[in-house]
């Protein structure tokens, strides 16, 4: 089938209340204007909410849903249970966010999941009668690409050559980069022909530059984004990801779709991305030597990491956005919804 063609446009809504959120200073906690939004919502005649975020702009459009009877889908980004464990290491604080995941997402007609391993989740927490599918999630393999590749781009921060551990994300405790960092300080024990990049911004970033300060070849590029980015990625060796809590990584198809081969955890989303022993390696989560072990073997057979790469590349041309757009735009056309005042088919009172 042809793709639809798309005909909407954006809307931003000045809040009436914001507040910077604790050690994310580029993150804003902010509550939209629900009656603007209702009369927006309104002339627009919308047939569809998508709920893409569990914060105050989902809860608006869960009310407004229920005012103007639209079927609403929501999409499940965020580990919000787990990361409210790790951040706080309070299990009160997991069991708040779990009421408030249930509470938002027990009252949508569908969700979508980012992996098979967020479903059961759900499924088991809660969630079980709920109409709960898989969202094909893709990425742009023409910006991510291996053609992209230019080894002289780290010239600029002084790296000699050597073979090149990547990571890319937001820099905060729950990434797991404690153990990256002390699996990177055991092949450096081991070889000095490996070196760091660490390619994002986040809280933990100045505690992690005191922490690494003795290991030599680490580096720090700060936030980064398209075609530089593009460049770091297509230009390293390794793809190392030792996050726990993420519900896909985008980061690691972008890292296949540029001809990298990929270490993650056996935790979160993450190993539904790669295919173990193809297009990358599957560590035991919070293992430091599981996690070692993987980088040492691609760090190690250099015939090894460019055909991972190259399988990593094929398996990220079968996840472009187009098609991930397609499944979904197909899977909302077949939702039937029974509007709330209307009992369902069959439906009754006890």
């Amino acid at each position: 089938p042809t793709e639809p063609p798309f005909h909407g446009h954006l809307k931003n809504f000045e809040p009436i209340f914001h507040a910077a959120l604790p050690e994310y200073a580029s993150m804003t906690l902010s509550i939209p204007p629900l009656l603007e939004m209702l009369r927006w919502c309104e002339k627009e005649q919308f047939t569809r909410f998508i709920i893409s975020t569990p914060g105050p702009v989902g809860l608006m459009a869960l009310w407004l849903a229920e005012i103007l009877d639209v079927p609403t889908v929501a999409i499940y980004h965020t580990d919000l249970p787990h990361y409210a464990r790790i951040l706080t290491d309070d299990a009160s604080m997991e069991a708040l966010a779990w009421h408030l995941v249930r509470f938002l997402y027990g009252k949508v007609d569908q969700i979508y999941v980012l992996t098979e391993a967020y479903r059961r989740m759900l499924q088991d927490n809660g969630l079980g009668d709920k109409d709960i599918r898989i969202f094909p999630k893709g990425t742009d393999v023409t910006l991510f690409h291996p053609d992209r590749r230019d080894t002289a781009t780290w010239k600029r921060w002084d790296l000699n050559g050597s073979t090149k551990l990547l990571y890319v994300g937001r820099v905060s405790r729950e990434k797991g980069l404690d153990v990256l960092g002390e699996s990177y300080r055991r092949l450096r024990s081991e070889r000095d022909d490996v070196e760091l990049v660490v390619v994002g911004d986040g809280p933990y970033l100045d505690e992690l530059r005191r922490k690494w300060a003795e290991l030599p070849g680490v580096v720090f590029t700060g936030f980064v984004e398209g075609e530089e980015l593009a460049t770091l990625f297509a230009s390293a060796d390794v793809f190392a990801f030792p996050s726990t809590t993420d519900t896909y990584g985008s980061v690691v198809l972008e890292a296949q779709a540029s001809g990298l081969p990929a270490v993650v955890t056996d935790a979160g989303g993450p190993k539904e991305v790669i295919v173990d022993g193809r297009t990358g390696l599957v560590a035991r989560a919070g293992d430091v030597t599981d996690f070692t072990s993987a980088l040492r073997r691609l760090v190690s057979d250099r015939g090894l990491r460019e055909e991972m790469g190259y399988q990593g590349r094929l398996h990220a041309e079968q996840r472009t956005w187009q098609k991930a757009f397609q499944a979904f735009w197909d899977a909302q056309r077949e939702l039937r919804f029974t509007p709330r005042g209307q009992a369902a088919p069959g439906a009754g009172r006890c």
